[in-house]
Formats: C-alpha cells, sequence, structure tokens
C-alpha cells in the first residue's frame, strides 16, 4: 500500500490543472523553447495542462483574470521576466488560486528572491517539490509591483533601456553607463509612517523584495512578507565614486555604504518637483510616469504563490 504525506497531497491537487501563461518573446525567445518543456513535463494522466501565449502589454494580466474567473484552474503560472509575473500576479492578489514562476527574463529579480531556479527545466521540475506561501504586495500610486519600485536614476535607465535594442545585462548596464553622467540629482521630500526626511537623491528606491534582478541588492534586508517596504535612498555623490556604489550593490553591502539612507514602514510618500509635472517611475523594472507625488503602500500577504 502507498503511504501519501499531506505535501504529496497538496502537490496533486495543485498540479490537477495547470494553466502556464508564458510571454513568447521573453528572454530573446526563451518562451517558446520553455513551452516545449513544459509538454513534455507535464505529459502525464495525472496532470492536466494548458499554455497560453500572450500578444502584448497586459495580456498576461487579462488571461489570468479570465482562467480565475472560470475557477476551474488549481495554478496559474507566469512564464517570462518580472514584467510579466507582474502582470499574472496583478490579477491573483487577494486569490485561493496559487501563483508558480518560471523565470526567463533578463533580470528576474522576484525569482532570485524566492530561489526559484533560473534554468527553465529545473524550475518547471521545481513545480513537483514546491510549497504553498504568502507574499507581501507593493502599491504605488494605486498600482501593484512585487519585487521593487522606484524615481529617480534606476526609473530614467529603464525608461532609456526599454527603447533599446536589445535585452539583457550587458545592454542595461551600456544603457546605465550611458545615462550616468547626464543624469542629476533631485530633491525629494520623504515620508515614512509620519516621519519626513529631506534629501538631494539620485534615486529613491521602495523595495518589497532584495533585489533589482541580476544579484544588484538594491534593499538586502528586505522581507517579502513582513508587512513593511524598504526605502533606499542613494544620496547625492561624487560620481567619480560609482565604483564602491557598484561593488556595495553586488556585494549585498549597499547598507553599508555612506551616501546610503535605509529606511522601513508600511506608508510612504515621495514628492519631488518636475518640469513637464511628471517623473520617471517603474515598477518591477517596467517604465512609467508617475506624479510628482508618489503614494506607498503594502499588502501583507497578500498574494498566494507555490515555489
Amino acid at each position: 500500500m502507498t503511504l501519501y504525506t499531506k505535501h504529496d497531497v497538496l502537490i496533486h491537487k495543485t498540479l490537477a490543472n495547470v494553466k502556464f501563461i508564458i510571454n513568447p518573446i521573453s528572454g530573446s525567445g526563451k518562451g517558446k523553447r520553455t513551452a516545449e518543456l513544459i509538454r513534455e513535463k507535464f505529459n502525464s494522466p495525472n496532470t492536466s495542462s494548458e499554455i497560453l501565449f500572450t500578444k502584448g502589454r497586459d495580456h498576461a494580466y487579462s488571461l489570468a483574470k479570465e482562467l480565475i474567473e472560470e475557477g476551474e484552474t488549481s495554478l496559474i503560472v507566469a512564464v517570462g521576466g518580472d514584467g510579466t509575473i507582474n502582470e499574472v500576479a496583478s490579477a491573483m492578489i487577494g486569490q485561493n488560486i496559487p501563483l508558480g514562476i518560471i523565470p526567463i527574463g533578463s533580470g528576474n529579480g522576484l525569482a532570485r528572491h524566492l530561489n526559484i531556479p533560473l534554468n527553465p527545466q529545473k524550475a518547471i521540475n521545481s513545480l513537483y517539490n514546491a510549497q504553498t506561501s504568502f507574499i507581501d504586495v507593493g502599491i504605488v500610486n494605486g498600482k501593484q509591483f512585487f519585487c521593487t519600485s522606484g524615481t529617480g536614476f534606476d526609473a530614467y535607465v529603464s525608461h532609456h533601456f526599454a527603447e533599446a535594442d536589445g535585452r539583457g545585462l550587458i545592454n542595461y548596464i551600456k544603457t546605465g553607463v550611458q545615462d550616468y553622467f547626464n543624469y542629476k540629482a533631485n530633491k525629494y521630500k520623504i515620508e515614512v509612517d509620519g516621519k519626513d526626511y529631506n534629501v538631494d537623491a539620485y534615486m529613491v528606491s521602495v523595495a518589497n523584495a532584495s533585489q533589482f534582478g541580476n544579484n544588484a541588492y538594491i534593499a538586502p534586508n528586505a522581507d517579502i512578507s513582513d508587512g513593511l517596504l524598504d526605502v533606499v535612498i542613494i544620496k547625492k555623490f561624487n560620481k567619480l565614486n560609482i565604483l564602491p556604489l557598484v561593488f556595495k550593490v553586488f556585494s549585498k553591502s549597499l547598507n553599508s555604504y555612506d551616501q546610503v539612507m535605509m529606511l522601513r514602514g508600511a506608508n510612504i510618500k515621495i514628492s519631488t518637483s518636475s518640469k513637464q509635472n511628471k517623473i520617471y517611475l517603474h515598477r518591477d523594472g517596467e517604465p512609467e510616469w508617475g506624479e510628482e507625488n508618489l503614494t506607498y503602500s503594502i499588502k501583507n500577504n497578500a498574494l498566494k504563490i507555490f515555489v
């Protein structure tokens, strides 16, 4: 007689009817190749699966919403980069259906924080050993983020990177280097849980998870389920001292850099001024235009995940 543990039963139920939402252009075409790996792995009478390809921006969100409304899906797996994961996860906040992740993007910040394998085959296999848990959801001016958001230099680079021809870390670095000496610090008023700070800063990041992606740790002590957001302020500094700053980011020691201020709170307001009456903003690396007054909050353990 075969004995099944509670975890075995959970796995069986969760993988009973799986839907994979795939961005086919993520990772320079990895999406279609990953779809073939999924078909091979989920070719079993014990599981039912379907692959859905996105066709443009916001389509992943629409697909996830439709699956939730149908009410027959046991697990929705986002296959793509942080932008695709953001869209799918945004539709699943507060739902009982868990989110799985197969990371095939260029940064994969959330997947790295959650220790999900970056190799597509290993990530697919890991679904058979996954467990259910919950993570926080960040909100900025009514829109969700799950990894990081911010304004200033990182958002400025995100806008230009989105317009560049290539993707990947090397092209991101090229864009950052080109923008670095042209970008100027700005004055910010920052309120964290009622306490005010006035700073000249190159960037203000608000982090739910610990890193942007590619092991660039902007908030090395961030806890994705503590009900708090980490605010990281890189104050104005001599631009010739960039190398020590970069080293700190990639060695998980940014909190020890003199020109960095780290705060933590549940309710955050960031105010600045702009000639265009709008500012550079990003959510999970995806660029957009933000208002001069940004309001951040957090929903504690609002997203059910399966990793």
